[in-house]
């Protein structure tokens, strides 16, 4: 509902939410109407939500099933990927996201059912064996996870997940050499991870080897300095070994992270939350961006960047992750922290209209109107076509009590978006208070 506060608002701050949810919609649009039709389950068809135009293949849906999976919304993910299923039973994407959405709301069984179909029509699948292996190790059956992830290696003997989830399974099996082994070939494939490290460090605590546990535990809080269980072994054992400076540090740090939310309990329940997230898949940037989001919304800014940074160290699509972050910094109204992630994403990607649409909404609101339009008219140079780009150039001169200049601009908006598309609609507002 941000988008259509900007109707009855000339505020950046509303800008820049309307920007990014129209530019959310617009690629999503865009996806669909791409992507070659098939048939579609009765379901669909008679929905009236749905027309002609809006129907989507099992892909597009396998996309918004994925989607909802990664924001949480588990039960819509499952019912986007019941609905695929219905058009392709075997799509092992679809089964795949409907596996991890069971698993995710401890509906073990359903979950194991859902990978087993995988693995009957793509005997070859490792990533279907490797989540088999996981559900088995919360499960606590560490033969059948050792099994599948026997077979995921085979598959796949340089996929650090699995190395590490075997490491899991020797770990609670206490089999630390084992553990050992697998943890640090995880560690030589997937550098600069905090959890790989906090995993060899309880693996080294157990066997006895207190030294290198607490240098392992320390590589961890390098990395992650807001990694709390780190901090608490790392104490702990130094306090053991005599090393009373490493100790203090180390408790002091676990204790301050401790009191986030200010007493808050449900904001403690949350950080556990999260951090049981990234243990349980470190792998995963959305993760790493969600704990560093909870970090800048309690003010410990130093463990956002750090969560930030190993997030787009991790993702494959850092062009998205960083303005995805700067996005995260303005909701929480700090444009000059999200500002060095869309120049970083402009660098990356030079002809991403939204980067530098975002450059120029962050300019508007730390007040630098000038450098804001500059970003506006760059953008309409690169993108003569996007109606975006000549609504944000509208609104910016609309913003400095430049009417004449606003009408132009928007007058310019109007031709360039479709005829029922909601932007049209807010323009057409605005124009309306125009005299």
């Amino acid at each position: 509902m941000f988008f259509l506060k900007t109707l009855k608002s000339y505020s950046a701050k509303f800008f820049i939410i309307g920007i990014i949810i129209f530019t959310i919609v617009s690629v999503a649009m865009s996806i669909i109407f791409l992507l070659r039709p098939k048939n579609l389950s009765n379901s669909v068809k008679t929905d009236p939500s749905y027309t002609q135009k809006e129907a989507v293949n099992t892909d597009s849906i396998a996309t918004l099933a994925q989607e909802a999976l990664h924001s949480r919304q588990y039960l819509k993910a499952l019912e986007l990927s019941k609905l695929g299923l219905e058009d392709d039973s075997t799509s092992t994407m679809l089964l795949n996201i409907q596996a991890t959405a069971y698993a995710s709301q401890g509906r073990y069984a359903l979950g194991i059912e859902a990978l087993t179909k995988i693995t009957e029509i793509q005997s070859n699948s490792a990533i279907a064996y490797l989540n088999l292996g996981g559900i088995y190790t919360k499960l606590g059956k560490f033969k059948q996870a050792e099994i599948n992830l026997e077979r995921a290696l085979k598959l796949s003997p340089d996929q650090p997940e699995i190395h590490r989830r075997l490491g899991e399974v020797f770990l609670g099996t206490k089999r630390y050499v084992l553990a050992q082994e697998h943890f640090s070939t995880a560690l030589r494939l997937l550098p600069q991870t905090s959890t790989l490290y906090y995993y060899l460090g309880r693996t080294l605590e157990e066997a006895g080897k207190n030294d290198s546990a607490l240098t392992a535990y320390l590589h961890a809080i390098e990395i992650d300095i807001g990694f709390s269980e780190c901090n608490y072994r790392a104490a702990i054992l130094a306090r053991k070994l005599g090393l009373l400076n490493i100790a203090n540090t180390n408790m002091e740090r676990f204790t301050s992270l401790g009191k986030i939310g200010s007493g808050d309990t449900e904001a403690i329940k949350k950080f556990k939350k999260l951090r049981a997230s990234i243990l349980n898949a470190p792998e995963s940037f959305i993760n790493h961006i969600n704990m560093g989001r909870f970090f800048v919304r309690h003010n410990y800014i130093n463990e956002a960047e750090n969560q930030f940074q190993i997030a787009v160290n991790i993702a494959s699509e850092t062009n998205y992750i960083l303005n995805h972050i700067g996005n995260i910094y303005l909701e929480l109204e700090r444009p000059k922290s999200a500002l060095p992630y869309y120049v970083r994403s402009a660098e990356i990607m030079p002809e991403h209209i939204p980067s530098i649409l975002n450059i120029g909404v962050t300019y508007e609101l730390i007040g630098n109107f000038k450098r804001a339009l500059s970003y506006y008219n760059l953008a309409i140079e690169r993108a003569p076509d996007d109606a975006r780009c000549w609504y944000a150039q509208g609104l910016a001169y609309f913003n400095n009590g430049d009417i004449k200049r606003a009408k132009v601009a928007w007058e310019k908006t109007l031709k360039l978006t479709p005829i029922n598309h909601p932007l049209r609609k807010e323009v057409h507002n605005r124009m309306i208070t125009i005299p």
